[in-house]
């Protein structure tokens, strides 16, 4: 009931979020601004918002204790208050808590998320979700250009379409993330009994070591154009039903070999019928 409550919060904050993306503030380094307020200034995402801005003392996120005072907060008005001396403050109304992970993956599209480099660190994962190669890709958010934490894109489109320098060094390197991937059975779940029959570890194939059977895995990867599981089920039933089958041998412990035939046709067999079936074309 407890983990209920706090997805619902969360849903409902991230809905609220989405609709205020120019309303994001960010706590200042104390010391950085000056002022009686100056270890609780924050300053918003919007350029036409120049001045610090303060959370209002009716908000349940106030506190006189900068150390408690969330990073990033958004808000849905500013009031400007006049104090004793005659200065004027500018105070956020109806403020919410944000996590910054969630700014990368709301505002994506928006002019105020920037994306720059493709990442090595994290290294890249297979999103079993969208069944697709994902990297980290550093962003800034807002007109101050604030770091926030890395955001995950498509591997292959990511670096087919960045034009600066990368730790990455082709396109062609989402199909070596995809080999070892498909050799560690985190692509085709069919395969989870393969990593065991292998003769070495499938992490060289990332490791950028010139070793023949990585080559020819890659190779025959990006000459066919297969960096997901989409793609490889389609190339199996719509072209070959053996691709992959020879470069598999080089990876697998002699011994073992039958066994990983068995369990390699059966994963094309099932994988085929899966990728006929969506569509439409199953056995009838």
């Amino acid at each position: 009931m407890k983990e209920l409550k706090s997805l619902f919060l969360s849903l409902k904050i991230k809905s609220i979020l989405s609709g205020f993306l120019d309303n994001v503030a960010r706590l200042e380094s104390p010391g950085s601004v000056g002022g009686p307020f100056k270890n609780r200034a924050y300053f918003s995402c919007n350029p036409a918002i120049t001045e610090p801005i303060y959370i209002d003392r009716s908000s349940f996120l106030f506190t006189l204790d900068f150390r408690k005072l969330p990073q990033f907060v958004c808000f849905g008005s500013l009031v400007r208050k006049q104090r004793k001396d005659g200065s004027t403050v500018s105070c956020m109304t109806n403020v919410t808590y944000v996590d910054q992970s969630w700014l990368g993956v709301l505002a994506e599209g928006s002019p105020l998320l920037s994306e720059g480099e493709p990442l090595t660190t994290p290294s890249p994962i297979y999103d079993k979700k969208q069944e697709a190669v994902m990297c980290s890709v550093a962003a800034t958010y807002g007109c101050r250009g604030w770091c926030i934490l890395p955001v995950c894109r498509v591997m292959y489109d990511y670096l087919a379409s960045y034009q600066g320098r990368s730790s990455f060094s082709s396109k062609k390197d989402s199909f070596r993330w995809f080999a070892r991937f498909l050799l560690e059975g985190k692509v085709i779940e069919e395969l989870n009994n393969l990593p065991a029959l292998l003769n070495e570890s499938s992490v060289i194939i990332t490791s950028r070591n010139a070793v023949a059977k990585v080559v020819v895995l890659v190779s025959a990867l990006a000459d066919a154009g297969v960096d997901s599981g989409p793609a490889l089920r389609k190339h199996w039933a719509e072209i070959n039903q053996q691709f992959l089958f020879r470069e598999l041998r080089a990876w697998v412990k002699k011994e073992c070999f039958e066994e990983a035939k068995i369990i390699w046709m059966k994963a094309v067999k099932q994988n085929v019928h899966k990728w006929k079936n969506k569509l439409g074309q199953g056995d009838r």
